[in-house]
């Protein structure tokens, strides 16, 4: 279930230690959406031919240890969300673990991506609902007004020290899947 976060006294204290990462006190890590995928596309679930989860996961490196970060503390910020907060939209992970799964990238400027699976070093991911994300990024489906575009969406989180780390990614987004009825059997899928 998604959890948006709206200037109550409840989340007022939940957003404070996300807070210090916004004014720029955070450190950076390498996060990489769809690990393993370049580009990082994002299919938005409908019907029976569905992307359940988006997988993720902040990059543990020879300077910096993925188990320091508390798994509790991630939120996945899509900005523009579609809720009721017109600027962002928080997701919280359906998932967390630690796994090697890829490699950062060399170049670590927004967007660039790498193919380059586990490289020996623990990794925190993080898998999110699609379907959550989808609705974050305003009216995807049925109307797919987002195909073709592409998101920046960073992580936050919480090391186990409190000190706050912020790490960004993109995905495109491809429009979904549509079975044609009446295929007799078989299937034919487009992507529009």
């Amino acid at each position: 279930m998604s959890r948006l976060l709206y200037p109550s006294l409840g989340t007022a204290l939940l957003l404070l230690p996300l807070g210090a990462a916004r004014a720029g006190g955070s450190v950076p890590v390498f996060l990489d959406i769809e690990p393993t995928q370049c580009p990082n596309t994002f299919i938005p679930p409908v019907s029976l031919v569905a992307t359940e989860v988006l997988p993720t996961a902040v990059l543990g490196t020879d300077e910096f240890n993925s188990r320091t970060v508390q798994p509790a503390s991630l939120v996945l910020i899509v900005p523009g969300g579609g809720g009721i907060n017109p600027f962002e939209t928080y997701l919280y992970p359906i998932a967390t673990g630690f796994a090697d799964v890829a490699t950062p990238v060399a170049d670590s400027t927004m967007c660039s991506c790498t193919t380059d699976g586990p490289d020996g070093i623990e990794d925190l991911t993080a898998t999110f609902d699609a379907a959550e994300l989808a609705a974050a990024l305003g009216n995807c489906p049925p109307d797919i007004s987002c195909a073709g575009q592409t998101f920046n969406l960073c992580m936050e989180g919480l090391l186990v020290d409190g000190q706050p780390i912020r790490g960004c990614d993109c995905i495109l987004v491809l429009a979904p899947v549509s079975v044609e009825g009446r295929s007799w059997g078989r299937t034919k899928a487009s992507y529009r």
